[in-house]
């Protein structure tokens, strides 16, 4: 059963998901199928599908290991997006395709493939866990939420019964009752002492806020990965070794799974992508099949509404006023009326600026007159530690608006 963007939206037929030990194949009801190579990345999977090139960030957990059956949640916001913030969350927003899957335990005349109740009861923790906004262990802990305080997962991420693994790691509970969710190393509600990992030298050091809550929690994971860490490069299209923790440095695993891709970026002019080379241009960060997936000409002109017309034109922000707005805006609700105010737009290149009609303008006149004013400069006296006007253009030191001038003697810039 597979839940396909929008809540309640279901495609009925058999979904096959055949894992392999760095791969995935996706069975679709038609018969057509998808496979990608797969490399963990936090907690969740990175799939980078093998004829596109496409990347899509998903997460897997199990929702109920029942007598018979095996029940897991599969869920992903497609390519070149973020995962989900957990399987439950996936089930209840609009981006989200989610998959619910059963297996069968070994005794395949017992096993009844029928959803029952857990589809119904699934819930992401946004729902019922508000201490998940917080972001670091001591806002965390020094957190409540009415009569629910909040702790602190170190060393991990939580677990919830009803909604699986999470990336939170702030989590809430009550007093004297049972925990929702299950925390794989330290639940701080006190402290956030612990260990951190040089992850150069892979030595393990206490820290008022550390990654992990205790010495030999760090040293179990602070080492160096048996394959190394490699880091692509983007002229070669091959892995190299690098030094762990070191920029773009990542598992020998994501470094292979990704480094082969073809790159490529938008123009939002003509809609249509160009191969592009990451290693030379910081703006190449997509994949080509994610380009060409989400690439569409985009109308940056902007337009302002003529009301005797009912038309729209092309203007200037700076001149035009408020209405000036994205032209695709304004031609959807521009209208004529008849009885409109006068349309008036300000020339500032006047000296002093000067308010006029125009039809590209979306002032009224008490609007324009407010606005269309030359700002007042000045420039510091250090010898009264004040800022009084001055004129640009005729005094060489007036360089900045007053009100800024203001600021900068509040912090004592004006000073003898």
């Amino acid at each position: 059963m597979v839940k396909n963007m929008a809540k309640g939206q279901f495609d009925m037929g058999e979904f096959d998901m055949m894992f392999g030990d760095s791969n995935l194949t996706l069975r679709w009801p038609n018969k057509t199928q998808q496979v990608f190579d797969v490399a963990t990345s936090g907690f969740s999977m990175r799939l980078t599908e093998v004829t596109t090139g496409k990347v899509y960030q998903a997460i897997n957990n199990e929702i109920a290991y029942l007598k018979y059956t095996q029940t897991m949640g599969f869920a992903t916001k497609g390519a070149g997006k973020p995962a989900p913030d957990s399987f439950g969350g996936a089930m209840k927003d609009t981006e989200s395709i989610a998959w619910v899957m059963w297996k069968c335990n070994g005794q395949k005349d017992k096993c009844d493939f029928s959803p029952s109740q857990i589809a119904d009861g699934l819930r992401g923790p946004n729902d019922i866990d508000s201490c998940n906004k917080y972001a670091d262990c001591h806002a965390c802990i020094t957190a409540s939420e009415g009569n629910v305080k909040c702790g602190w997962c170190q060393g991990g991420t939580l677990n919830y019964e009803d909604a699986g693994q999470t990336k939170f790691k702030c989590g809430g509970y009550k007093q004297g009752e049972p925990y929702k969710f299950t925390c794989p190393k330290a639940f701080k509600t006190e402290d956030c002492q612990g260990y951190n990992c040089n992850w150069t030298n892979n030595t393990c050091t206490f820290a008022a806020e550390g990654q992990f809550p205790d010495e030999a929690a760090c040293k179990k994971i602070c080492k160096p990965d048996p394959k190394g860490f490699k880091k692509c490069n983007h002229q070669t299209k091959k892995c190299e070794n690098c030094t762990q923790g070191s920029p773009d440095c990542n598992t020998d695993a994501f470094c292979e799974a990704s480094c082969n891709i073809t790159m490529a970026k938008c123009n939002e002019t003509t809609g249509k992508c160009k191969e592009c080379d990451k290693g030379s241009d910081p703006n190449c960060t997509e994949s080509k099949g994610t380009c060409e997936g989400g690439c569409r000409p985009h109308d940056k002109t902007k337009a302002v509404c003529n009301k005797t017309s009912g038309t729209c034109l092309k203007c200037d922000p700076e001149h035009s006023g408020k209405g000036c707005v994205p032209t695709a805006a304004c031609k959807e609700g521009c209208k004529k009326d008849p009885h409109h105010d006068d349309q008036l737009e300000c020339e500032w290149k006047e000296d002093p600026p000067k308010c006029k009609k125009s039809d590209a303008g979306s002032y009224t006149e008490k609007e324009c007159n407010e606005a269309c004013k030359a700002p007042d400069f000045g420039k510091c006296d250090f010898k009264n530690n004040k800022c009084v006007g001055c004129k640009p253009g005729a005094d060489p030191g007036c360089m900045y608006s007053l009100d800024y001038c203001k600021i900068m003697q509040e912090r004592g810039k004006c000073k003898p």
